[in-house]
């Protein structure tokens, strides 16, 4: 009686591997892997251009001269807000610290139409990579941003702010402050709390809810 079972068992399991049914199912699993491996692919490729924009030697001289820039206002700055309206007083007359700013935008503009949620949940480690230039580059020109999105509208920098709010968020995973220091001083620092980071949160959530 086993063994008639079992040659029933088998013939069934034969019966389906020659299924219409089944070759169908082993076309659609086929595709599902193919599939996969063009995600896996096309995730590779995004990485990779993320990495390059983001580490570029030009980029990263850009922003040590906006933080230099910092340090050499004539305000000595005790805070975020200080540091913000101190440094766009003096970029304000300085053309070239201007144009570096300028550049950091549109390149955290790119960086953040690069970046993506894993499967639109998952925060992609890519924000991993520089969250603390994120945060610093938002404090010194979000009058400047501010600006601009006034006068041109609220779609500017929008995928800046996206960006720099998952670097927020990632800084505060760690519950402890950023400190930005002079390269020419130990004895300069501007020091970015955890209340700080939170504050910064609320304003970039507040920010991409704009609509006008």
């Amino acid at each position: 009686m086993s063994y008639e079972l079992f040659v029933q068992a088998i013939s069934s399991f034969w019966i389906y591997l020659n299924s219409t049914s089944f070759r169908e199912w082993s076309v659609v699993l086929a595709e599902l892997v193919v599939a996969w491996v063009i995600y896996r692919e096309l995730r590779l490729n995004r990485n990779a251009a993320f990495l390059e924009k983001a580490t570029q030697f030009d980029a990263n001289e850009d922003r040590r001269k906006i933080y230099q820039a910092c340090f050499n206002s004539p305000v000595v700055c005790s805070n975020i807000d200080e540091a913000s309206k101190s440094f766009d007083e003096y970029a304000s007359t300085n053309h070239d610290i201007r144009r570096r700013c300028e550049k950091q935008i549109a390149l955290f503009n790119e960086l953040g139409l690069v970046y993506r949620r894993e499967f639109w949940l998952f925060r992609d480690r890519l924000v991993t990579v520089l969250p603390h230039a994120a945060v610093y580059l938002w404090i010194f020109c979000r009058p400047q941003i501010a600006r601009r999105r006034k006068d041109t509208g609220w779609w500017y920098a929008q995928p800046m702010i996206g960006f720099t709010l998952e670097s927020v968020k990632y800084v505060l995973k760690f519950n402890r402050p950023l400190y930005l220091r002079d390269e020419s001083s130990n004895q300069k620092h501007l020091a970015v709390s955890v209340a700080d980071l939170k504050n910064i949160r609320a304003e970039l959530k507040l920010e991409l809810r704009r609509v006008g």
